[in-house]
């Protein structure tokens, strides 16, 4: 999975998953709370890619499935919850 590291550049690292339920996965280990990860795109990046996050709209579309945040060259990304 990659990660998005101090230097607004992405870092690949090994998770281990859990469970899968339609769209979600668990992740058991590799992750932090707080750690900011790629969740689309990831074909496009390598390790230590630099990345720009692009700001959120507001508005109605705020918040949406697919409003998330994107890298320079089109990858999503997320903060990990747990």
């Amino acid at each position: 999975m990659y990660v998005l590291v101090d230097n607004n550049s992405v870092s690949l690292r090994p998770v281990k998953v859990g469970n899968a339920d339609g769209e979600s996965v668990s992740i058991l280990s590799g992750l932090n709370v707080g750690d900011t990860v790629v969740t689309e795109g990831i074909d496009k990046l390598r390790e230590g890619a630099k990345v720009k996050l692009a700001v959120p709209a507001t508005g109605s579309a705020a918040g949406k499935s697919g409003s998330r945040p994107h890298n320079k060259e089109g990858a999503r990304h997320q903060r990990s919850a747990s």
